[in-house]
This record gives structure tokens, C-alpha cells and sequence, in this order.
């Protein structure tokens, strides 16, 4: 496993954590090159067989939906041919926005598949759909992809 994260996502987890949970360097930086021999978000688009975003915010979401490409992820994102899955959390209000709603539908039909948010308590206090589905589930569905028969 690889791992790459926004400037905001470092701000909520340490990337050390998952440097150290993955064992790989842990990419947060378009242009902090790891290893001269290789363009890092290419060479990491296509390493990867599958790439998840998660949990995805609603930012990362319309980024994607509209093809920006202006950090590591999303420049990432635009150069991998491997399937791309989005697992959202957010408020519930934020989930059921129309933008949202609609880069939602717009990165269905450009072939992103996605994990659907749990109902339950959010981070924000709310209750209600928007809750990161549980990472075991999220490793259930990625085993039962390269492993179905």
C-alpha cells in the first residue's frame, strides 16, 4: 500500500502514521521527487492496481469531477488508469448538496465506482448519512475485487 495526502489531510492525520502503518514513504508533495529516476505521481499511477480516496470530502470530490489537478492526489488521479474508488464523508447537508450531488453523478459517469457513506452520528454532531463507511468494510470490498472468482 501507497499513500497519498492532501495538504488538508495532513493537518488531521500525521502522514508519519501512515508511514509507518504502510512502510512506504508517504506522498503529500507534487514536486517533493523521492526518487530522481521517476516522476512521482506518475511512476505512483501506474504502480497502483486500484486507488481509493478516502475519506473524500466534497472538495476532493469536485476536484476530481472537474478535473483539476493541483497537488499530489489529483495530479495522481489524472495520470492512473487503475479504477478509481471514492469513499465520502461529510455532513449530511454537504452530501446531499446539488454541486455535490451533481460531481457525484459526474465522476459515476466518467467510471469512478463508489463506497457509500454509512447513516449514523457524524463528526460534526449531525446524525444522519455521511459517515466514512468502517475501514474493515472498505478492505472487505477491495479483497472481494481482486479476489472474487
Amino acid at each position: 500500500m501507497k499513500v497519498m495526502m492532501t495538504e488538508h489531510a495532513t493537518e488531521f492525520v500525521p502522514p508519519l502514521s501512515f508511514q509507518v502503518l504502510s512502510r512506504n514513504d508517504v506522498y503529500t508533495n507534487t514536486f517533493d521527487e523521492k526518487n530522481s529516476k521517476v516522476v512521482a505521481h506518475i511512476d505512483l499511477a501506474d504502480w497502483a492496481d486500484l486507488v481509493i480516496v478516502a475519506p473524500a470530502t466534497a472538495n476532493i470530490i469536485a476536484k476530481m469531477a472537474n478535473g483539476q489537478a493541483d497537488d499530489m492526489v489529483t495530479t495522481t488521479l489524472l495520470a492512473t488508469e487503475a479504477p478509481v474508488w471514492v469513499a465520502p464523508a461529510m455532513n449530511v447537508h454537504m452530501i446531499n448538496h446539488p454541486a455535490v450531488v451533481r460531481n457525484i453523478n459526474q465522476l459515476y459517469a466518467d467510471g469512478v465506482r463508489f463506497i457509500e457513506p454509512e447513516e449514523g452520528y457524524l463528526a460534526c454532531g449531525y446524525v444522519g448519512r455521511g459517515r466514512l463507511e468502517e475501514p474493515e468494510k472498505i478492505v472487505q470490498r477491495v479483497h472481494e475485487f481482486f479476489f472474487r472468482r
